[in-house]
């Protein structure tokens, strides 16, 4: 599949402990995506290892604050993924956002619960068309 860069958050994103995404999509002042559907997807890039039972929640959140300082709006949850669910090229989820109103500012958020992870690298990406293959 091919991703187009500006909707990009983490490509290959080391999580080890809670973190933002590396990137931020910057939707304008009109606060949606242009196409409907638009998926917004995470895939395991590398498996998670931990000594204990880790686990990663990944949060799609927006802001009218380009740093995320305040109004901060949790769009969707994956809820709590076991270590062992996050296997090398598995997606953890796609979620059709074309239909949803955001802040002007888009990003991911990774939350480790009972870690840290020793491993674990993340995709998240927006996309018109999704292969969950």
């Amino acid at each position: 599949m091919n991703i187009d860069k500006s909707f990009e958050m983490s490509a290959g994103q080391a999580v080890t402990a809670s973190s933002a995404s590396t990137n931020v999509i910057d939707l304008g002042k009109g606060g949606k995506f242009a196409a409907n559907p638009f998926y917004l997807c995470c895939r395991a890039a590398e498996a998670a290892a931990a000594s204990g039972a880790a686990t990663v929640t990944v949060e799609i959140q927006s802001s009218d604050k380009e740093d995320f300082s305040s109004g901060v709006t949790t769009h969707f949850s994956s809820g709590a993924i076991g270590k062992a669910g996050i296997t090398k090229d598995k997606h953890l989820f796609m979620v059709n956002v074309g239909e949803m109103k955001f802040g002007r500012y888009v990003r991911g958020y990774y939350t480790v619960g009972t870690g840290p992870l020793t491993a674990g690298k993340f995709d998240l990406y927006g996309s018109a068309a999704v292969d969950m293959k």
